[in-house]
């Protein structure tokens, strides 16, 4: 989804594979975090540090969803095509310095999509996108072209390379 985000101009950090090996956590000296360091081991997504500055944009800012109205409807639009029900308010997976922002935490989408037999129309929900971020900022005006655009111009091949790039243990 991070690969899929940047081949759409979202923005989103830079995605690795990281291979956490066993025992990792006794090099951490914050106990909680060595044990999900412990609980992780194999292949783990990974995003590469975002500059200083950035952070969580505040749940209830509606003064920034306002002052941001085009790239939010592309945000919105790759959730639903993700079927990402996780960008909300109080977790919207989003960091903003002010003028950039980052799309984090894809954890979530594609597991509906990808257990489905078939890509068909009732695969995809719509219910829980009314909870999404940026959900207020659309309307029948709202302008879906642009991202339209963007991913009709996205290669079949590149998405399937994405998927056969996955490592074999996230697919089951």
């Amino acid at each position: 989804c991070a690969q899929l985000a940047s081949a759409l101009d979202l923005s989103v950090p830079e995605a690795y594979f990281v291979q956490v090996r066993a025992n990792m956590g006794e090099f951490i000296s914050d106990q909680s975090y060595a044990q999900v360091v412990d609980a992780s081991v194999g292949v783990n997504f990974g995003l590469r540090n975002v500059p200083p500055g950035f952070a969580t944009v505040p749940a209830n800012d509606d003064d920034f969803r306002r002052n941001h109205p085009v790239w939010p409807v592309e945000v919105f639009a790759h959730d639903f095509l993700t079927q990402n029900f996780d960008r909300q308010q109080g977790n919207h997976n989003l960091l903003f310095n002010g003028t950039k922002y980052y799309l984090i935490d894809h954890e979530q989408a594609l597991q509906r999509v990808y257990s489905a037999a078939s890509l068909e129309a009732g695969i995809w929900e719509v219910d829980p996108l009314y909870r999404h971020i940026f959900y207020p900022l659309l309307d029948l005006a709202t302008d879906w072209s642009t991202f339209y655009r963007k991913y009709r111009n996205i290669p079949k091949q590149q998405i399937e390379m994405w998927f056969r790039r996955l490592p074999a243990e996230w697919l089951v």
